[in-house]
């Protein structure tokens, strides 16, 4: 059974390297553009939610946050990118509760691979 992978990220291009990376490692990519649809996409399953934390068409802290609360979705992992100069972007995301923050390079350099490692861990 493949790992069901829910996506926010709001670069289109970025997003399609993540989609074929998921795709070759028979992951199931959901996109989702609101708080809303990350949820409700989580709760259908997912196992991982995979977050840029420099979105600005939503808060992705406070997104964490709310998941992390929730009975029902505070068990599923969320990895988090950044640029690796954002030390404080980086450690604003964990105390809201993100299990992984990666900088952005090394999320697109092992894309499939941190996924794998972050659904599994």
């Amino acid at each position: 059974m493949s790992a069901t992978v829910v996506a926010v990220i709001p670069d289109l291009f970025f997003l399609v390297k993540v989609q074929a990376a998921a795709t070759h490692s028979g992951i199931t990519l959901r996109t989702a553009n609101t708080p809303a649809a990350a949820e409700a996409a989580l709760r259908e399953g997912a196992s991982l939610l995979v977050i840029d934390l420099n979105c600005r068409e939503l808060d992705p802290i406070a997104l964490i946050r709310r998941l992390k609360q929730d009975p029902a979705l505070k068990s599923v992992p969320v990895l988090g990118f950044v640029s690796h100069v954002q030390a404080d972007r980086r450690r604003e995301a964990a105390e809201a509760g993100c299990d992984r923050v990666v900088a952005r390079s090394a999320f697109s350099d092992k894309t499939a691979e941190l996924m794998l490692e972050t659904t599994s861990a």
